[in-house]
C-alpha cells in the first residue's frame, strides 16, 4: 500500500459572540483534517454541518489506500464496502488504559509497558526506509503484541462486563485488525497523533478560524499553524473545503 491518510475531527461550537453577528445566525460545525504520508505531503481541513459519516464519505470516496483514525464509529460506513483499509491509533488505546488505571493499576502497568514498548521500536524505525521499517515492526513488535494479545484475553475473562478497565480492554480487542494493519505495511504509522496535533493548532488559533453565517462560511488565515504550509514551503497558503456551503481558500 502505497498512500495512507491519517484523519481525525473537532467542534466548533456556537459562539455567544461572534464580532457583532447575531447568535441566532451561527450554527454548530465540524473540522475535519486529512494528513497524507510522505509522498502525498499535504493536509486538507475539511468543514461539514454535521459529525455524521456523510462528510468523510464523500472527501474519501475515491480513495482506495489506508484509512489511520481512532475508533470513531463514523468511519465504518466510509470504510465499508470499499478498498479502503482501516488502521487504528495505539496512543487512543494506551489512552484508555490510562484514564482507567486507578481502578485496576497492575493491569494498567503491564498494559501499558507493552504498549511503550511498541512505541520504543517505532522511535528506532523513525528514520529508515519503509522496508527496514517493516522488518523491524515484525521482529519486534508481533512478538510483543502476541503477548498483549493473549494477556487481554485473560483479562477479558477477570474483569467485569461494566469495570472501567474492561472497556479498555474491549476497545483494544475491538479494534484489534485495525491496531495491527501497521505490522504489515511499514508506510503506516502506529498511531495518528500528526492529525490530533493539527486539529490541536485549530483549536488553539480558534479565534483566526471564524464561523458559519448562513450558509456562508468565513475564515481567516491559520497564522502558519498549518503543518502543510511549513513541510511544502507554500507560506501562508491552506486549503479549506466547507460541505453545505462554498469552498474557500487562501494564501
Amino acid at each position: 500500500m502505497d498512500e495512507v491518510a491519517q484523519a481525525d475531527f473537532r467542534t466548533d461550537a456556537e459562539r455567544e459572540e461572534c464580532g457583532g453577528v447575531l447568535p441566532r445566525q451561527t450554527q454548530s460545525a465540524r473540522m475535519w483534517v486529512y494528513v497524507g504520508d510522505q509522498e502525498n505531503p499535504y493536509n486538507v481541513f475539511d468543514v461539514t454541518l454535521n459529525r455524521g459519516r456523510e462528510g468523510p464519505k464523500e472527501f474519501l470516496k475515491d480513495y482506495t489506500e489506508v484509512l489511520l483514525a481512532d475508533a470513531y464509529g463514523g468511519y465504518n460506513g466510509v470504510v465499508a464496502g470499499n478498498a479502503i483499509t482501516r488502521a487504528g491509533c495505539w496512543s487512543h488505546a494506551r489512552r484508555k488504559f490510562v484514564e482507567a488505571e486507578k481502578t485496576a493499576p497492575e493491569i494498567a502497568r503491564e498494559a501499558v509497558a507493552l504498549m511503550d514498548a511498541l512505541f520504543a521500536v517505532e522511535r528506532q524505525a523513525k528514520d529508515v526506509a519503509v522496508a527496514e521499517r517493516l522488518e523491524l515492526r515484525q521482529k519486534q513488535s508481533v512478538p510483543i503484541l502476541t503477548e498483549l494479545h493473549r494477556k487481554l484475553l485473560v483479562w477479558k475473562e477477570q474483569l467485569l462486563p461494566k469495570h472501567p478497565m474492561a472497556d479498555a480492554v474491549n476497545y483494544t480487542l475491538g479494534q484489534w485488525d485495525a491496531l495491527t494493519v501497521f505490522t504489515t505495511d511499514g508506510a503506516v504509522p502506529a498511531d495518528n497523533n500528526v492529525s490530533e496535533r493539527e486539529m490541536k493548532r485549530v483549536v488553539l488559533n480558534r479565534n483566526n478560524v471564524g464561523f458559519f453565517v448562513g450558509r456562508l462560511w468565513y475564515i481567516w488565515p491559520f497564522k502558519h499553524s498549518c503543518r502543510a504550509c511549513r513541510k511544502n514551503g507554500t507560506g501562508r497558503r491552506y486549503c479549506v473545503n466547507v460541505r453545505e456551503g462554498p469552498a474557500q481558500t487562501a494564501e
